[in-house]
């Protein structure tokens, strides 16, 4: 069914409406982050030692709403942008609530620059105390009957209806930005992309992650010592074999938690056809038995199976920061494929 690609996980009104409103294209399709706050605060109220965080308390707020921040893969924009957590922001928090489930696109178009479309839910945000913290050059502008603004990185707006901060750079086309704040679906949309649905499937119920054509670009990257170990395994099994891994077209991973601050890594792979997920599911799992208990990244107990034109590895018993893109320890997973 169009439109249908969030999953019971994954199936909120911020997440299904950014979606559904943003056209399917190799630009947008570049890198696209989901978080859900909400699930992430309360693993960290739940646990005895919770991560330290490196983020900034929004002024007037518990640490607690922010707890979200040490166990997300990314920060997105909108979340950025209410709590100055990208840059520094003055007067009280703008917020008088949590924020709930978010979403980010950032993608490049050449020739413009990458700009960023994110939705925050939740929140109760205050548009004049947001006004405030942005700062002196701020232009009134509203989007669509939703109040907003003008201010770096684009136009940033506080629907009270729907209790959501979006943030649109200043890249986005005029019409795409309208039919976010609007809530107006397209056809074409990301939502009716079959390998984001094949990447969202199998995530639904991940707390946090990330996918698009830019963890593709992870593949080959370069290893040094321990770290190097699941490449080079792989790279063993397909010069045995004499087959080529077969790079994939997207991907996605995330992480969920299972027990306490343990849970489960998923990768997901999106290759050309069936035949090509089949060849490098078998690569990967020939692979996996010649990695040691000392792996660094537990990779030598993973799970890996077929989900149509899928490929699904699942690495079980690892904290969130186990495989990290801000670290890069996300491209020791060999899947992503040989470097193009």
């Amino acid at each position: 069914m169009p439109g249908s690609a969030a999953p019971a996980g994954w199936d909120t009104a911020a997440v299904t409406g950014v979606l559904r409103s943003v056209p399917a294209t190799a630009a947008t399709r570049t890198e696209i982050g989901l978080v859900n706050a909400a699930v992430l605060n309360a693993l960290d109220a739940s646990s005895t030692r919770p991560l330290t965080s490196t983020a900034p308390s929004s002024q007037g707020r518990p640490p607690s709403d922010s707890a979200w921040t040490r166990y997300a893969l990314y920060v997105p924009l909108c979340a950025g942008v209410v709590d100055g957590l990208l840059r520094p922001a003055v007067g009280p928090a703008a917020r008088s609530a949590p924020f709930g489930s978010m979403v980010t696109l950032a993608w490049s178009d050449p020739p413009r620059p990458v700009t960023t479309v994110s939705v925050c839910a939740g929140g109760a945000v205050d548009a004049a105390r947001l006004r405030a913290r942005l700062g002196s050059d701020v232009e009134d502008l509203d989007v669509e009957g939703i109040t907003g603004y003008r201010a770096e990185p684009g136009w940033i707006g506080v629907d009270r209806s729907r209790d959501e901060v979006v943030v649109v750079g200043s890249a986005v086309p005029d019409d795409v930005r309208s039919r976010v704040v609007g809530g107006r679906t397209t056809s074409g949309s990301l939502a009716d992309d079959p390998d984001v649905r094949a990447v969202l499937e199998p995530l639904a119920d991940a707390a946090t992650l990330l996918m698009g054509t830019e963890l593709v670009r992870l593949g080959g990257f370069p290893q040094r010592g321990a770290a190097a170990a699941p490449a080079e395994a792989l790279a063993a099994v397909v010069r045995e074999r004499g087959a080529a891994y077969p790079r994939p077209v997207f991907a996605g991973f995330g992480w969920r938690p299972t027990s306490g601050l343990q849970g489960a890594t998923r990768f997901v792979t999106v290759h050309g056809s069936e035949a090509e997920a089949r060849t490098a599911a078998e690569l990967l799992t020939a692979s996996w038995s010649r990695l040691g208990a000392t792996e660094p990244r537990r990779l030598g107990g993973a799970a890996t199976t077929v989900r149509g034109r899928s490929v699904v590895t699942e690495v079980a018993g690892v904290p969130p920061e186990a495989f990290s893109i801000r670290t890069l320890t996300v491209a020791q997973y060999p899947g992503w494929g040989p470097r193009a």
